[in-house]
């Protein structure tokens, strides 16, 4: 279905206005925190992933979140970095903002907030990741 214009849907205040995908690349030589992107009020998280595309060496930790939490959309040790492939598909694989171990929640956000890769220790001199954020935005 192809639409041009305005839609307008009788009580719609529950209509989202779109849900999307985010990605920003992680390197080893990056200066963290990084921000990543930057959402605003009545943005909502909704799933991560993490995919390492050149594998990190020097025992390096990374964690995804914000100012509030830096490993609330997933943990450090949960991001598989001396793999290749994909990390946060399980949810023991992601943070307390959008899991509690066993089911899966969303994080929203009310106010303008950044979110930032953290590395949590090492000193590698290799390694690239990709980081995909779902997002809903709602107002």
């Amino acid at each position: 279905m192809q639409v041009e214009g305005n839609i307008q849907i009788s009580n719609g205040n529950y209509f989202t206005r779109g849900s999307y995908v985010v990605s920003a690349t992680i390197a080893h030589d990056d200066t963290y925190p990084k921000t990543l992107y930057t959402v605003d009020d009545g943005y909502v998280i909704t799933n991560i992933y993490v995919e390492t595309t050149e594998v990190f060496d020097g025992a390096a930790l990374i964690s995804v979140g914000d100012v509030n939490n830096d490993d609330g959309l997933m943990n450090s040790f949960d991001i598989a970095l001396t793999i290749l492939g994909y990390s946060g598909y399980q949810h023991s694989q992601i943070g307390t903002y959008l899991s509690d171990g066993s089911a899966r929640r969303n994080k929203i956000y009310t106010t303008s907030t950044a979110i930032r890769a953290y590395k949590a220790s090492g000193s590698p001199t290799q390694g690239e990741a990709t980081v995909y954020l779902e997002i809903t935005k709602l107002k």
